[in-house]
């Protein structure tokens, strides 16, 4: 019994690992298909096809391989005690339409736009022949911005008209960046944890600082200058500080999608289950914060200085603002603004301007916000 129970063991962290590579495999065909041209689709999906067979091929096979002996006589209590050990795996089935162009359909929003914000800049993240999908940007200072490329695996410095200024070479694909401090930003590496850089090095080829995560993966990162906040997996949130010290780690309900760390130290996140904002408070409690069947699909998250919270709405093409106390809800931006498919949302308090990642990563808005 104790043999088959060790390769019992081992034949699911091998499942695991399969299942772990096909979920993520998953996520990263719908997230090229939103983001991507159908070139760039079928040409992922013919690549990808004959991994996933052979994960497949070898899921069937661990699913045949464990049999159980017993020389002693089997009674009905021993199979109740050994049967749960083999475990139980669940897989989750996605089609695609390929070839299909589905332009989001622009929905009617009943609540009236927040008419004291002020629209400031919009440019396309086009460098010469290169494509550029910036999938998250941050203002490093008033009129510089730096913006993750998922084409490739660089950072690009952008003045916030649009001029191109420099490139920060990476050895990862980036996928969130955010600003720690005046001479720091965090960028969210994936299998890696997350990366600190220092602004002063404009080419980065050289490996560096990596804070690693408590395990999984993390592609969203966080913070507010004394903590900071990141995914590790698709469940699981962790606080740590700038030297890597775990502070606290919290097992989420659902699938974690865009995280957002306040001043007060409160975990705004959203997920890929549903529609709703969730919370988790400094002392470790979860809320639901809020939710509307007028934001579809939210994705990037910001809070400002007094706390209100701005959601970018995908499928709805727009963008909430919530006070802290939830009594004040508004539509600020929509449609009507050209927002289509927003990404990405990042807030800076110097200016008080909001950066808006629009039109599926392929261009950058720059709105100033009302002070009162």
């Amino acid at each position: 019994m104790n043999e088959c129970k060790e390769r019992i063991e081992h034949d699911k962290e091998k499942i695991k690992d399969i299942e772990k590579r096909l979920i993520k495999r998953s996520d990263e065909i719908k997230l090229l298909k939103e983001s991507g041209t159908d070139y760039q689709f079928l040409k992922a999906v013919k690549c990808w096809d004959k991994s996933t067979k052979n994960d497949e091929t070898d899921l069937l096979a661990y699913s045949h391989k464990v049999k159980l002996k017993f020389k002693s006589r089997i009674t009905e209590q021993i199979l109740h005690d050994i049967l749960p050990e083999v475990g139980k795996l669940s897989m989750k089935v996605q089609t695609f339409n390929i070839g299909q162009d589905q332009e989001l359909q622009s929905q009617v929003i009943s609540t009236p736009t927040y008419n004291c914000i002020t629209h400031d800049k919009t440019f396309e993240a086009v460098l010469l022949t290169e494509r550029i999908l910036v999938n998250s940007a941050c203002f490093v200072s008033a009129d510089m911005l730096l913006c993750c490329n998922s084409n490739t695996k660089s950072l690009h410095y952008f003045k916030d008209d649009g001029v191109h200024f420099g490139v920060i070479k990476l050895k990862y694909e980036p996928c969130c960046v955010t600003l720690y401090d005046a001479n720091r930003i965090l960028v969210a590496a994936d299998n890696r944890g997350f990366q600190i850089i220092y602004l002063d090095i404009m080419s980065y080829e050289h490996e560096n600082e990596f804070i690693k995560t408590p395990s999984g993966f993390c592609w969203t990162v966080s913070t507010n200058s004394e903590r900071i906040c990141a995914n590790s997996g698709y469940t699981k949130l962790f606080m740590v500080n700038i030297g890597g010290e775990i502070l606290s780690e919290t097992v989420t309900t659902f699938k974690i999608k865009t995280i957002c760390l306040s001043n007060s130290g409160t975990i705004y996140w959203t997920n890929f289950d549903n529609n709703e904002i969730h919370t988790v408070q400094p002392d470790g409690k979860q809320e639901l914060f809020f939710s509307s069947h007028e934001l579809e699909d939210p994705r990037g998250l910001a809070v400002d200085g007094k706390c209100n919270v701005y959601v970018a709405g995908y499928m709805s093409n727009n963008i909430f603002m919530i006070s802290k106390d939830k009594r004040k809800v508004k539509v600020i931006l929509n449609y009507k603004d050209q927002i289509k498919s927003p990404t990405d949302l990042t807030f800076h308090s110097e200016t008080n301007r909001l950066i808006v990642v629009n039109d599926r990563c392929k261009s950058v808005k720059i709105y100033f916000l009302p002070t009162s």
